[in-house]
């Protein structure tokens, strides 16, 4: 009988362990969430004196870094893929030689 309880327990500790594991995989951390226009302005450290100025500054360091937004978004909503962002820093600031997204000529 003491046998049969502590392979159920063993069990339950295995099931335990893969609803925790598949609880992970599909809640998204606030690392994997998309970055906004507001926290990239933060994060780049984005001049410019009005929102309007702002936008325009991001908007060309990203087309000059080849990152794209997500589609569907504009303005302050429009929003952005974390690991798009690393790569786009990784080519500013010299670590990566090719850009992600390179204009059409």
């Amino acid at each position: 009988m003491s046998d049969s309880i502590q392979d159920l327990t063993q069990e339950v500790r295995g099931l335990r362990t893969l609803i925790d594991a598949l609880s992970m995989a599909l809640v998204p951390s606030a690392q994997a969430r998309p970055l906004t226009a507001a926290e990239m302005m933060v994060r780049w450290q984005i001049s410019g004196e009005t929102e309007t100025l702002r936008l325009g500054n991001l908007r060309r360091r990203c087309e000059a870094w080849g990152l794209r937004k997500m589609s569907g978004t504009a303005g302050m909503g429009q929003t952005f893929m974390l690991g798009d962002v690393i790569a786009a820093e990784n080519y500013g600031n010299g670590t990566t030689t090719r850009r992600r997204n390179k204009k059409a000529a």
